[in-house]
């Protein structure tokens, strides 16, 4: 009885794994808008993010290399935040019914002097996701 115990608590303790979900968008900005204005880019601008949904840990896949951020997901959308070494924030949002996306980013560039600037812009388009 002992031995049957022992085992059936194992087989409910530990015999169930925890599988990961994870989550990806594939997106393209091919529209961007500065304090110049509303421009097209000469190339689309590619963002890949990967949401582990067991974890509730994302990474973004961009042309920098690869970075956590943090996830906030609600009814409508999900928005994906990058905070960087500076204070500013980066942000993606895509929507889930239709998975058009806006890339938002606050930028601050250092300039001499312990001096920083602004480099904002907005980029717009679309996300896909095989999930």
């Amino acid at each position: 009885m002992k031995t049957m115990t022992l085992a059936l608590i194992l087989a409910l303790g530990f015999g169930v794994p925890a599988y990961a979900k994870v989550e990806r968008y594939f997106c393209i900005y091919p529209k961007a808008t500065n304090a110049a204005g509303l421009k097209g880019r000469a190339a689309p601008m590619r963002l890949e993010f990967a949401f582990d949904t067991t974890a509730g840990k994302a990474t973004l896949i961009g042309n920098n290399g690869i970075v956590d951020v943090s996830v906030a997901r609600g009814d409508g959308g999900i928005t994906f935040l990058e905070v960087l070494g500076t204070g500013a924030v980066q942000t993606t949002t895509i929507t889930l019914a239709t998975m058009k996306s806006v890339h938002s980013r606050h930028t601050l560039l250092s300039r001499p002097g312990n001096a920083f600037e602004f480099a904002a812009s907005q980029n717009f388009g679309f996300c896909r996701s095989p999930n």
